[in-house]
């Protein structure tokens, strides 16, 4: 995988040139499963037009769950298509919508504008779920808790992803049927690294400011602190996929300030309480540097009383739930997140939402 990588932090230290260089070496023709219709459109932002890909399942009745993923790449690489093929394998796999964000990138885009958007593509989700089946009109998204305001007509600088092909505002269908709407109540946020990130900030802030009602998260060996100091980062500090000079780098790019990586939308783990947080699962792999802060954020949600499924796969290094055509444990980790999917999104075991009280819990 480091051949198609740039080697950001030691060889190549420009954003830009980053993600030329990932789109002069796209990666392998591989297989993903049929899926019933995929397209890519646009939805109101808070800094403009926000692109995403919606992917429906084949021959699903609906209504069906939704799972708003936010891809990975240091906040400042990869987009809708680096990401695709995790994509469909996730509808597929778990029976269920995605909607990929392609969310604006930094330095050019720094903290908190991903956040901002995460949080607009989540809540317009919830409010258009219903009709993502039925080529309506989709209405812009309510502006929970304040944050930035959705539906922003300002234009936004580039974001566009490793190799993006996406036509924005696109409807065109991929493989055949109808698709069949998505179900509001049964909402879930997905990523993988920064996208982890994204998640998790996304469900805290959903916790603190009323909605929406996130009902899972799926956490795919997520970044969760800026700090960069475990034991994690000092024993794969050089020796794997993702490399701790790399980490530096990209934060680097993201933070304003090193001041900002103490926000917990910034580093989920610095939240000081993670109480009434949706239910998750969280896998890590075991020569990651991101390794153990994965994995004190699944031992602080179980601790705060929130369900969490924690899989550390021994052998693996960051970036491995993709290569499951080469990776045995890639196709273990990929049937771990869609079944962890497909169980907390059965009609039964969705949850539904309550605000927090004053302490910070559920009723």
């Amino acid at each position: 995988m480091r051949v198609r990588f740039p080697a950001v932090g030691t060889e190549v230290f420009d954003a830009a040139e980053a993600r030329r260089v990932l789109a002069a070496a796209p990666g392998p023709e591989l297989p993903a499963p049929p899926l019933g219709q995929v397209h890519d459109r646009t939805i109101p932002g808070p800094a403009g037009d926000l692109p995403i890909r919606i992917y429906h399942p084949a021959g699903a009745p609906g209504p069906l769950p939704v799972v708003v993923f936010f891809h990975g790449g240091g906040f400042a690489l990869c987009g809708l298509d680096s990401h695709d093929r995790i994509c469909r394998l996730l509808t597929a796999g778990a029976n269920v919508i995605v909607v990929s964000v392609d969310y604006r990138l930094a330095p050019e885009h720094p903290f908190p504008a991903a956040v901002e958007d995460a949080r607009a593509a989540v809540a317009w989700s919830y409010e258009n779920a219903a009709s993502f089946g039925s080529g309506a009109s989709f209405g812009s998204s309510t502006s929970f808790g304040g944050g930035a305001a959705v539906g922003s007509s300002t234009a936004v600088g580039s974001s566009t992803a490793v190799g993006s092909s996406t036509a924005v505002g696109s409807s065109t269908a991929v493989g055949g049927g109808a698709a069949v709407g998505g179900d509001p109540a049964r909402l879930a946020v997905a990523g993988d690294s920064a996208g982890g990130a994204l998640a998790a900030a996304t469900a805290l802030h959903a916790r603190d400011h009323g909605g929406p009602p996130i009902v899972f998260q799926l956490l795919i060996y997520p970044v969760t602190d800026a700090a960069q100091d475990t034991a994690s980062y000092r024993d794969h500090a050089e020796d794997g996929f993702l490399t701790a000079t790399a980490m530096r780098w990209f934060w680097e790019q993201y933070l304003p300030s090193p001041a900002d990586g103490a926000d917990p939308y910034a580093s989920p783990l610095r939240a000081a309480d993670l109480a009434a947080l949706p239910p998750a699962c969280v896998i890590t792999a075991e020569c990651d540097p991101l390794r153990d802060e994965g994995e004190a954020y699944a031992a602080r949600l179980a601790e705060a009383g929130v369900p969490v499924e924690a899989r550390r796969f021994d052998g693996t290094f960051h970036g491995f739930f993709g290569l499951d055509h080469v990776l045995p444990p890639a196709r273990e980790a990929q049937h771990v997140a869609c079944a962890a999917l497909a169980r907390a999104l059965a009609p039964a075991s969705a949850v539904p939402f309550s605000p927090p009280g004053r302490d910070g819990r559920r009723s």
